[in-house]
């Protein structure tokens, strides 16, 4: 059980969090409350307050089977998203008064040991909003006790953004926003 609160970028938080297991399922649940102080207003021409007073909660459960299969799940209510508002959410989110741009989002991720030396995980995140997907695939290759190998991409689905010839596009999706990356990462341990 935790309790939480402070001072935080345009305001008070209060929150309060849970874990604990149910059986052989990890369950964790977080409730927070913003209460804005004062906000400048989003720039021109969106209309609203950069920071608002909010409410946001996360429930999660996990499990890890025998075989090293592990699965998660989360469900995020995001007070501070705006879908009815996606331009004015990614203001938001840029300067760190919303986590995301969406107000329903869930997760799922998925790890297995596909050997002693090569770890696959998937993740995915869907705005229940909008229906855009974030996939997350990667693989850890281990190349010696000191060294990492890591594949991986982030894709992205979802109705990208329009142009109108302006300097701004308009937002029409969460995921549809973000380009499709792939990288790969080298860590040496010493």
């Amino acid at each position: 059980l935790s309790l939480q609160g402070g001072k935080v970028f345009g305001g008070w938080q209060i929150g309060t969090g849970v874990v604990g297991d149910i059986g052989p399922v990890q369950v964790r649940s977080e409730l927070v409350q913003f209460i804005a102080l004062s906000s400048d207003p989003l720039p021109p021409p969106l209309q609203g307050d950069l920071v608002k007073d909010n409410i946001q909660g996360v429930i999660g459960l996990g499990h890890r089977f025998e075989n090293s299969l592990s699965l998660d799940f989360e469900y995020f209510y995001n007070g501070a998203g705006d879908p009815h508002d996606l331009n004015a959410a990614l203001v938001r989110m840029s300067f760190g008064s919303s986590l995301q741009m969406s107000r329903h989002l869930a997760a799922l991720a998925a790890r297995y040991e596909i050997s002693p030396l090569v770890v696959g995980e998937m993740g995915a995140i869907v705005s229940l909003s909008d229906g855009s997907l974030q996939l997350q695939p990667l693989v850890i290759v281990s190349l010696t006790n000191e060294m990492d190998l890591i594949i991986g991409a982030t894709l992205n689905f979802g109705q990208q953004p329009e142009s109108h010839g302006g300097a701004t596009a308009d937002i029409k999706s969460e995921f549809g926003t973000y380009p499709t990356m792939f990288f790969a990462e080298w860590k040496y341990y010493f």
